[in-house]
């Protein structure tokens, strides 16, 4: 009985010592490529075909087959990927417009393919170095089939690796081992882990929980000003192939692939909807590196992260520079599809937008749509009538523009770090992202009018075309949807008193203010007016009373639906006159109410909004 005793309890030590020693080996080597210091880093990638030749059973699977040289065919589709190298200087852009289209192709400006960046060990390489992996070269990493249909026999390449991304741990694991990235030992051992965390940025005048709605879905971080940045693209580097997710609407992602090392984690501002194309004005000056920004992407690197860190990843853009930009961007874009979509539209325009980064200057933003209506002012012409400091541009630089004509654009300082930034600029944001849900409504001809007229035509008080004439009525219109689609996004994506603008007479207010006694005071229905008072955009929350507040002084009429209103912009109306006289002046004649309809709006030195009368 003792002895039967005894045999447990040494059955039961030897366990606790082997379990021991596994959590030890698992702890310190959890991110490691080698086993000690003394070993040689691996020459060559896992995933290649001569690597994968040796995995047991690989060869007589449906995989594939091989030869001595390599590939020769593949039935599983989409897991083999191609990594080249190109030089930014011989990248046709019309190709390059066409290829980027493809949302599988990934371009870098370091090289992935790398087996040092893949054996990458924090604690005996000491502090990651991305730009040691930067040879002023693009890379590119896609799928073989679109290798096929967009680089072989299409533009100058070298290709450096075809790959094959396996998923099944247990065949990865030997492949390592082959490979010599860990010894067997120590593969025993590992678990894969896969990315995930949240992307968010600092917006000082959001604090906790938005307002309007828009619930953050309890994000615990929201009350210290970070907030998410919704629908961005996250990539991480697995053995030279990447692989990447989408941020939900709480900026929280996971990549749907396990990790049994560390990687790279970063964002690319980019997704189904839209494309963010970076410009910094100060270093366009050396057309090389302008180039390779532009085809590079709005990528941003958070560096290296271990593999018991990648279920945590928690990146909050604190800092006013060009990656924070790109997140407003992005998140702007995604919040007003969801908006829109919330009210019963969706949009579903694939949008290009330019993201100018520039040391001083003017800040202007503007919606052209020229990506969607290839639009007749010339591109060069709008960029420096709405950029007056742009510099010179080559003939190199002007192709790759013409390569992507924007719907948006988008330019801020270096030194516009001001207060209330966040909700003064996501106000703007929103503001021409209205622009873009009206012409959704009114198509290609009617808004190439309109751009002619805000370009060409001689320009009246704030830079718009002088009221009462053919382009200030269209300007006028445009100009006033869009400034009520800013407020009332903004409104529902900021609590209101906490949201600032800057109003007409150039006084920074919120959009509701509280004032002595109690009062609140709604600065959308009182402003009324937005440049030199002959934009009218507050009639559309009169006739909407959506926001609406204990006091509204100028509440003359109401009974209107946004849909209402955004429907009957369908009709192409020129001017807000006609779009009141024609669309709403007929309802409001039927309910009664039409002999207050103009109260709010009138101004001596503004547009004659009586005119249908």
């Amino acid at each position: 009985m003792k002895s039967k005793i005894y045999v447990i309890f040494m059955m039961f030590v030897i366990l606790g010592i082997t379990f021991s020693c596994q959590k030890e080996i698992e702890h310190s080597n959890e991110l490691e490529m080698r086993t000690n210091e003394s070993e040689v880093k691996p020459n060559i990638l896992p995933y290649l075909p001569n690597s994968i030749k040796y995995v047991r059973g690989y060869i007589n699977s449906k995989v594939g087959s091989y030869t001595g040289k390599g590939l020769v065919q593949t039935t599983v589709a989409g897991d083999w990927y191609v990594n080249v190298t190109m030089d930014s200087s011989d990248i046709n852009p019309s190709w390059y417009a066409t290829v980027v289209k493809d949302s599988l192709v990934s371009f870098y400006d370091f090289d992935i393919s790398s087996p040092i960046l893949a054996a990458f060990n924090p604690d005996i390489d000491g502090e990651f170095n991305l730009n040691a992996f930067k040879d002023g070269k693009l890379h590119a990493s896609l799928p073989l089939p679109t290798y096929d249909a967009y680089f072989k026999g299409k533009v100058s390449h070298v290709v450096r690796d075809t790959l094959l991304m396996v998923t099944d741990t247990a065949q990865e694991k030997e492949l390592l081992v082959f490979s010599g990235f860990i010894s067997s030992q120590l593969a025993l051992s590992l678990r894969p882990e896969a990315p995930e965390g949240y992307i968010r940025y600092n917006d000082p005048d959001q604090g906790g929980t938005p307002g309007g709605g828009f619930s953050s879905g309890g994000v615990e971080n929201r009350a210290v000003g970070c907030s998410p940045v919704i629908r961005i693209k996250v990539w991480a580097i697995k053995f030279g192939i990447p692989v990447t997710a989408y941020t939900n609407n709480e900026g929280w992602f996971r990549i749907p692939t396990g990790f049994l090392f560390g990687t790279l984690v970063g964002t690319e501002a980019i997704n189904k909807e839209i494309a963010v194309k970076p410009l910094s004005l100060n270093n366009i000056g050396n057309i090389g590196m302008t180039i390779l920004e532009w085809i590079f992407g709005p990528k941003y690197n958070d560096g290296w992260y271990r593999k018991r860190d990648l279920d945590n990843v928690d990146i909050c853009f604190n800092e006013h520079n060009k990656y924070r930009w790109w997140a407003m961007i992005i998140t702007a874009s995604s919040l007003n599809r969801n908006y829109m979509a919330q009210d019963g539209f969706l949009l579903t325009d694939k949008l290009t937008s330019y993201a100018i980064w520039k040391n001083s200057g003017s800040v202007a933003m503007s919606c052209p749509m020229f990506g969607q209506s290839s639009g007749t002012v010339d591109i060069l012409d709008f960029l420096q009538f709405l950029i007056p400091d742009l510099p010179h541009i080559g003939t190199n630089m002007e192709s790759h523009f013409m390569g992507f004509l924007p719907d948006l654009v988008f330019q801020t300082t270096i030194a516009n770090d001001t207060n209330h930034y966040s909700s003064r600029i996501f106000h703007t944001m929103f503001h021409e992202l209205g622009h873009y849900t009206h012409y959704n409504q009114v198509g290609k001809e009617w808004w190439t009018d309109l751009i002619e007229a805000e370009t060409l035509e001689p320009v009246g008080c704030g830079g718009y075309p002088a009221p009462n004439t053919f382009a200030g009525d269209m300007a006028q219109i445009a100009e006033s949807w869009a400034e009520y689609m800013g407020d009332r996004h903004a409104c529902r994506y900021y609590d209101p008193t906490r949201g600032h603008k800057r109003m007409f007479n150039g006084v920074i207010r919120p959009f509701i203010e509280t004032r002595a006694g109690g009062t609140t005071f709604n600065n959308q229905d009182g402003e009324r007016f937005n440049n030199c008072r002959y934009h009218a955009y507050g009639i559309f929350f009169d006739l909407t009373d959506n926001p609406s507040v204990e006091v509204e002084q100028f509440d003359n009429i109401g009974g209107f639906t946004f849909q209402q209103l955004y429907f009957l912009l369908g009709f192409k109306d020129r001017s807000l006159c006609q779009y009141i006289g024609a669309r709403i002046a007929p309802i409001c004649i039927q309910n009664g109410t039409w002999n207050q309809l103009f109260q709010m709006v009138e101004d001596p030195n503004g547009h004659d909004l009586t005119c249908w009368q």
